[in-house]
């Protein structure tokens, strides 16, 4: 019997474990290739996900788009960041992939919850599904992922609390919930989180004190807690122990009536944001400590009082923004010595009063400068003009502004200019020599009279806002034969006449064009059937005529015209079938005649189409009119109110829809139509979280019909008041749903361009 060597042994053991090794690797590699084309299979993209995902191409994992592997030959990171996808990841199975430390998935558009064996990864060290649509709760399971450092969920649709197992994370640094709609969880259970540096929590709904846990994270630099809900004071914990912040943003809260003199403590702020408080206390000296700070914002409090003189000591301030309080004092020329990089002053809306320091013309670095809507009642220095970096300049309700522009006489870089004095705007234009103006904005004042000639020399001019004013007369002849460069043109809400410059699109880069609201008059530039690139179109409310076919073409870029009301004749051109992007069209109130074209049926994007008041035939080509309900059947009706019914409708591509049938006859006079129209026109535009979405409307043989987004279960008042009501509408959900209504309200009444009251 032979023996065999303790040294080949070795070598046959050595073999086997190798081979062992390489099954385990093949074997789950393999599982990796068929998990991620399982995943793949489930999702869209456009450009669709690169080829190399296939698995007639296993040998090459390592080397898929977006895959990483590691030493063991294993997917250690997958990063698919922009690449268009769409879907979910309920089919992405986490537990085949034990060894990924990077998942990077940011600016796609996946829905869905968030799985929570996400919470299986045990090796992730990087997370972000940022910017995507992801809804539901934040899985409590992310709480297990002990090796986690950077997570960010930021920009989603997430609701519900914030688990307090985050907090677990003790090797996170980087936290980012913002921008979702995230309420407040019990503080208490939330622990320290020693090594976090970056937490933002900005534009959720969190409704409470400030967060305790929050104090003792002694390392974080970065803080934004801006857009909630929150109260009550800072505590004076959180100064002492944060001294390493260098970004502190708390806009748009209710942090109490004062600014704690404690916020000197932070004297490692390069920038803080404490707007919108309700702070109505004078400004604390102490904030003179802070002097790193390039960037402070205090505006839309109350705050009262003057400038605090010690703020000189601010000599790094590049953005200061005041505006919007009760401040009152003269403005020390102290300020302007030490502020030398400054570039932007915001004092507007306050009540500072005195003379505007000539000194302020030491600021060489100044684009922004606001000082409208105060006291100040002297002359304008004309130190001014030694400003070479103005671009934006308003001074309106200041005297002596006239001596200032003539004292002006040229300025290298001033983009945009706005006054309210008519002789100040003719003798500005007249003088003119700044041939740079890039914005000229004289919106919403009550200037008059006619435009110079002048305006035409204006070579570099891309923006010319006269909107809601009361000037008169002819536009210049000659505009737009210079400005070869004009993007905006808005001189809506006059009282111009004639005819338009026939050169006022001369080059063709026009993209917004509104003039509605005065008496102009005869035919369209013949220039304008060219421009491409025009967006926006509203010419309603004038006396324009001629031929409509050949005053339009092809414009891809187009989502809204109105020409309702002048006395355009002609027939509808088929051409209006390829603005593919267009959503609203509104011709009624002219002269047009002829066939409706049944190229109107291509635009998919459309949701206002109106026609009304003309002399046309045929039907209007639309998916809506032929599918809708079977021509109002009493089957598809939901509920009936005292003037409208409301029918269920099922689209092929759109899914339910409600519609809401008015008989106009009986629900509104004929001498108040238009108004009506023009406000369900507003309410399109309308989005927020607790208002039904109003996709369009159209009129169409004495009925109006509202489109809407289709709420399941019925009507409010069925719930509250039926029987459901008494089981499932508890007090706390009675009272959610009345905080709903309140930042519905709010949000049409103040954040809404123009306000819509909502008087029911």
């Amino acid at each position: 019997m032979s023996i065999i060597p303790c040294t080949s042994v070795l070598v046959i053991q050595f073999f086997f474990l190798i081979s062992l090794l390489s099954f385990k690797v093949t074997s789950s590699s393999r599982t990796e290739e068929e998990s991620l084309i399982q995943w793949k299979n489930r999702l869209s993209s456009s450009p669709p996900l690169d080829p190399s995902w296939a698995l007639n191409n296993t040998k090459n994992l390592c080397r898929w788009t977006g895959i990483v592997c590691g030493t063991t030959g294993t997917v250690s990171e997958i990063n698919l960041s922009q690449a268009s996808l769409e879907g979910t990841l309920a089919q992405f199975d986490f537990n085949s992939f034990p060894n990924l430390t990077r998942f990077n998935l940011r600016i796609n558009n996946l829905s869905g919850s968030i799985p929570s064996a996400v919470g299986t990864l045990s090796k992730l060290t990087f997370l972000d599904l940022s910017s995507n649509f992801f809804d539901g709760n934040i899985p409590w399971k992310i709480g297990q992922l002990k090796e986690l450092q950077y997570l960010s969920f930021y920009n989603n649709s997430l609701i519900g609390t914030i688990p307090y197992q985050t907090t677990n994370l003790q090797k996170t640094w980087y936290l980012d919930l913002g921008w979702n709609y995230l309420e407040a969880p019990d503080w208490s259970k939330f622990s320290t989180m020693p090594l976090l540096s970056h937490l933002n929590f900005s534009y959720n709904e969190l409704a409470s004190e400030f967060p305790g846990f929050i104090s003792d994270c002694q390392n974080l630099t970065r803080l934004d807690l801006s857009r909630n809900h929150l109260t009550g004071p800072v505590p004076e914990m959180a100064f002492r122990n944060l001294g390493k912040l260098e970004f502190l943003i708390l806009t748009d809260n209710m942090f109490g009536s004062n600014i704690s003199s404690s916020i000197g403590q932070l004297r490692n702020l390069h920038k803080l944001g404490l707007s919108a408080n309700g702070f109505n206390s004078s400004i604390p000296g102490e904030l003179r400590l802070c002097s790193n700070l390039t960037f402070l914002a205090l505006a839309g409090n109350l705050l009262v009082g003057s400038l605090p003189l010690s703020w000189a000591n601010l000599h790094k301030i590049e953005e200061l923004g005041l505006s919007n309080n009760l401040l009152s004092s003269q403005i020390s020329p102290h300020f302007f010595t030490n502020w030398t990089e400054l570039v932007s002053l915001q004092l507007q809306n306050n009540q500072f009063f005195g003379k505007i320091p000539y000194e302020i013309s030491l600021l060489k670095k100044l684009n922004i400068l606001f000082l409208y809507d105060n006291k100040l009642n002297d002359s304008i220095p004309s130190e001014i003009r030694n400003l070479g970096e103005l671009t934006s300049l308003d001074l309106s309700k200041t005297s002596s502004q006239v001596q200032f522009l003539q004292q002006w006489g040229s300025s290298p870089s001033l983009l945009s200019y706005n006054s309210s004095t008519t002789t100040l705007v003719e003798r500005f234009l007249l003088r003119l020599v700044m041939r740079s103006l890039v914005i000229l904005d004289l919106n919403t004042n009550n200037l008059e009279g006619e435009l110079p000639e002048t305006m035409s020399l204006l070579n570099n001019l891309e923006i010319l806002s006269l909107f809601t004013n009361n000037f008169s007369g002819m536009i210049p002849r000659d505009l737009g034969k210079n400005n070869l460069n004009l993007k905006s043109v808005s001189f809506s809400t006059n009282s111009f006449s004639g005819q338009l410059p026939p050169r006022l699109c001369n080059s063709f880069t026009l993209e917004l064009l509104t003039i509605q609201n005065n008496n102009f008059t005869g035919p369209l530039p013949d220039c304008l059937r060219n421009c491409s690139n025009l967006v926006r179109v509203r010419l309603e409310r004038n006396h324009f005529s001629g031929d409509i076919s050949k005053a339009f073409g092809v414009h891809p870029n187009l989502n809204f015209i109105s020409l309702s009301g002048n006395q355009f004749l002609g027939e509808l051109s088929p051409e209006w079938g390829e603005c593919q992007s267009l959503t609203k069209s509104q011709k009624d109130g002219n002269i047009i005649s002829g066939k409706i074209p049944s190229d109107l049926g291509k635009l998919s994007q459309l949701q206002v189409l109106n026609l009304d008041s003309n002399e046309l035939i045929g039907e209007i080509p639309m998916e809506l009119m032929n599918l809708i309900t079977e021509n109002f059947n009493e089957k598809y009706c939901i509920g009936k109110g005292g003037f409208a019914s409301v029918y269920k409708a099922v689209l092929p591509q759109d899914g339910i829809l409600s519609v809401k049938r008015l008989c106009m006859s009986n629900y509104i006079s004929t001498t108040n139509r238009l108004s009506f129209e023009n406000e369900i026109k507003i309410l399109t535009e309308v989005q927020h979280r607790n208002i039904i979405k109003l996709f369009g409307f159209c009129c169409r043989k004495g009925f109006m019909y509202l489109v809407y987004k289709h709420i399941k279960r019925g009507s409010l008042g069925k719930v509250l008041y039926g029987e459901e009501g008494e089981t499932e509408l508890g007090w706390v959900v009675r009272i959610k749903i009345v905080q709903g209504l309140a930042h519905a309200l709010a949000y049409l009444h103040h954040d809404c361009s123009p306000p819509i009251v909502h008087r029911d």
